[in-house]
């Protein structure tokens, strides 16, 4: 079968794009990039030079609307991996050339343009995923295989606590500060872990949260991490706790916390599952371990620790790419999981906002 050809909206010579997104794919003989798109002539030329000696193969440049590097009949399937509030701009042409598309996480700027995506790419029947690399992580997949293994017998409630790095909701980046101390809702905590959360588990019947901003202002700190002297108003939420009843019957309860000291010993990811056979925790101590796409947690079975699945020698986005070229065998999220993963959010954010339990 002939590799994928593969065009990235957003590849320059630094930023995520280049350090984690593409690097699996320049070493996958599943993959070819044909193609790249940057928002300047210059820095596409720039970027396209530089992969072209990477690859050893013209790597051709695209500059300004998405649409350009969609209808490049060299290019298979586009990536997008731009700023949140762009991908609606940058995916849809590309949908509606008919290409198959991976977006970043979160798929939309709310769920609102998630579901507006994922309707599109359905009309056109095309394949999708997105970033949610978490799905991958060898400690999941190794619970899903314990569950259904029927070692732990019927799960009958789970409980899981994480934070982010303390830093995160107290001092922002230069570059980032307008996204991260505008964001009102509970999105950028809990997208990551919920996603592994439902897909281990199910998804919620119903959910009740509470959500509070206990750093009302942050930092702002240069590209050094070194404070400017200048503060801003922070209204993003920096602790969500809910706790609801999944389909299956499963009562769960879940706290994201932001803030608290980058140490050891924090409990920095701690995932408990009880069935009526046996339990299983998962937890990692080390600051920033909630971030399921990067670290891997260790895994108890009734307090003996089980190795995690094999990882055949790929990181997270690496084994998330070889399962998308799999086509319908592989287990990747797509559009309209991300819908799911979206709703649940606003949920979340509906049943803080009005002090009532939400329905799904």
């Amino acid at each position: 079968m002939s590799p994928i050809r593969i065009g990235v909206v957003g590849l320059s010579k630094d930023g995520w794009a280049s350090t984690s997104l593409v690097p699996p794919l320049l070493e996958s003989d599943k993959y070819v990039l044909t193609a790249l798109s940057t928002s300047s002539a210059q820095s596409a030329e720039d970027a396209a030079s530089h992969y072209s000696k990477i690859t050893k193969h013209q790597v051709k440049p695209f500059h300004g609307t998405s649409a350009h590097i969609a209808s490049d009949p060299d290019v298979d399937l586009v990536a997008v991996s731009v700023k949140v509030p762009l991908h609606k701009r940058v995916a849809l042409p590309v949908i509606e050339s008919g290409k198959n598309i991976f977006v970043e996480w979160p798929l939309g700027n709310g769920g609102e343009e998630a579901r507006e995506l994922a309707a599109a790419a359905n009309r056109k029947n095309v394949r999708t995923m997105v970033g949610l690399q978490g799905w991958q992580n060898p400690a999941i997949k190794k619970v899903s295989e314990i569950i259904s293994s029927g070692k732990i017998g019927r799960v009958l409630s789970s409980s899981l606590v994480s934070s982010k790095k303390g830093t995160l909701a107290k001092r922002i980046h230069f570059r980032r500060k307008e996204w991260c101390v505008s964001r009102s809702e509970p999105s950028h905590m809990t997208y990551v872990p919920s996603s592994c959360f439902t897909l281990v588990l199910g998804e919620f019947a119903s959910v009740t949260a509470t959500t509070a901003t206990l750093f009302p202002s942050a930092k702002i700190v240069d590209a050094s991490g070194n404070p400017t002297g200048l503060t801003a108003a922070n209204t993003g939420v920096d602790q969500v706790a809910f706790s609801g009843t999944l389909k299956s019957g499963i009562v769960a309860s879940v706290h994201y916390r932001a803030g608290i000291a980058s140490k050891l010993g924090a409990d920095h990811f701690l995932w408990v599952i009880n069935g009526e056979e046996g339990s299983i925790k998962m937890e990692n101590e080390i600051p920033g371990g909630a971030f399921l796409g990067m670290h891997t947690p260790s895994i108890y079975l009734d307090g003996e620790l089980v190795a995690a699945a094999p990882d055949y020698g790929l990181d997270n986005v690496g084994r998330a790419w070889a399962e998308f070229a799999k086509g319908e065998e592989g287990t990747y999220p797509t559009f309209e999981d991300a819908v799911k993963l979206h709703r649940l959010v606003d949920a979340i954010s509906e049943s803080a906002r009005d002090g009532r339990t939400v329905t799904l």
